[in-house]
């Protein structure tokens, strides 16, 4: 072969390869990697930052809608942080249809009974004593609201009509039953088959007998035990026959959009004992470190990243591309008997400090650890919210609220770290592309 020929082909390879090479590496993008430093060697980095400071404080609402939540809430317990909470329920009952009873027919009992929906927060091995009495009012909604509160007062006949102890294994769906008086029962069957007018009708009968109370006696309690909006007063009797036949009749929960139950939480010698209806905000410097979450009695938790903007002024700072908000919560503040709340919800809010639209539709998920107890945590997306936060200029007063998506029905509390100074803390991470000036 020609050795000028074969030098041709030499270069023509050569060049080939150059131009491939080239061309590969324009198509190829670099991967960002979120747990390193540097997007690459020259220009473009991810930097890290966690130093940002929080703001946290737990907020107070002396009053809020516990009406028809589907669970009946009975009992008391001595929380060693958050005080002593305790929960009662009211309810109207409806009469059982009417029918023909015989006139040697004789009266049994009459008794109440509740069943467990296997919610529960506290010391279920404590016995407590469950009295019952009857409202002398009926329930109601007060003029412009559309449900009734924590905080409402209702008249009842303080001599109670039916009382017992008992300890409830919730997990197993026990019930709670109580024999109330012979003297009612006897007027309620008396009543019944004479076929009286308050029997005729729900409405003419609750105007009657206007409905129940039931509480957690104050010298007793562990626990709070949430029962079934199924509750019914059921009255026996038998008919004196040859059999000696039982019957029984049944007056069911009715109105339910009326039941509520009545929640107190006494925070005497407790960090939160300065809070009430006019200092409603308690900063976490008040309160030793911590924010309080039970939304349950009122009580909520507040974040502010008010040096977030601080950002802007990195002289590389390019773009927000990630931010985490991690929650930690005391190591010693949850036991197996005070259990943290299984998801939290994040909500926008301000200087108000009112419940704003949610950032997203995720629940921070809990990750639990009870033997180091160091990973215990809540984790958060908040990146689209604080993005938008960069472009507050005036002075920002906005936050996060958070709170639990059970509301009213559960009494799981955490109380959060803040971002102070102490070890465990909580914090945000923020990720943002870094672009290095070059001098020209």
């Amino acid at each position: 072969m020609n050795p000028m020929h074969k030098i041709r082909i030499g270069i023509f390879a050569i060049l080939f390869f150059i131009i491939a090479v080239l061309g590969f590496t324009s198509c190829t993008k670099t991967q960002i990697d979120f747990g390193g430093q540097f997007l690459d060697n020259s220009y473009t980095n991810i930097v890290l930052v966690d130093t940002f400071g929080s703001s946290w404080s737990t907020i107070y609402r002396d009053s809020f809608p516990t009406s028809s939540t589907g669970s009946l809430l009975v009992g008391r317990y001595t929380d060693p942080i958050f005080g002593k909470v305790s929960s009662a329920t009211a309810f109207h009952l409806a009469p059982p249809t009417l029918i023909d009873v015989v006139n040697t027919a004789s009266f049994d009992s009459l008794t109440l009974v509740l069943k467990c929906d296997k919610s529960f927060y506290g010391d279920t091995t404590v016995a407590i004593r469950y009295n019952v009495f009857q409202l002398n009012q009926k329930l109601f909604f007060l003029e412009g609201t559309t449900s009734i509160y924590n905080n409402r007062v209702v008249d009842f006949n303080p001599t109670a009509i039916g009382s017992k102890a008992a300890v409830l294994r919730p997990g197993d769906g026990d019930s709670l039953v109580i024999r109330l008086s012979d003297e009612l029962g006897m007027d309620l069957f008396t009543r019944f088959r004479n076929k009286a007018d308050e029997m005729r009708n729900e409405d003419d009968f609750i105007n009657y007998f206007r409905g129940l109370l039931i509480t957690a006696d104050p010298a007793t309690g562990g626990a709070i035990f949430g029962f079934a909006a199924n509750a019914k007063m059921s009255l026996f009797y038998h008919e004196s026959n040859l059999f000696n036949t039982e019957k029984r009749l049944d007056f069911n929960i009715t109105q339910t959009q009326f039941q509520f139950n009545q929640i107190k939480a006494d925070r005497s010698g407790t960090p939160l004992d300065a809070l009430n209806t006019i200092k409603s905000e308690l900063t976490s410097t008040s309160s030793g470190g911590g924010a309080y979450l039970q939304p349950a009695t009122g009580l909520f938790v507040k974040v502010r990243f008010p040096t977030l903007r601080n950002l802007l002024l990195r002289t590389d700072y390019q773009k927000l591309m990630k931010a985490e908000l991690v929650i930690k919560p005391f190591q010693e503040s949850y036991t197996p008997s005070f259990q943290l709340p299984p998801k939290i919800n994040l909500y926008a809010t301000d200087v108000t400090n009112t419940q704003g639209s949610a950032i997203s539709n995720e629940t921070g998920g809990l990750v639990t650890d009870y033997l180091q107890r160091e990973s215990t945590a809540y984790s958060f997306d908040v990146t689209g919210y604080l993005a938008s936060q960069l472009n507050v200029v005036t002075d920002n007063k906005n936050g996060l609220l958070l709170n639990v998506p059970t509301g009213t029905k559960a009494f799981d509390r955490a109380l959060i770290r803040d971002g102070g100074t102490l070890t465990g803390k909580s914090y945000l991470k923020l990720y943002y592309l870094s672009i290095k000036k070059t001098t020209p």
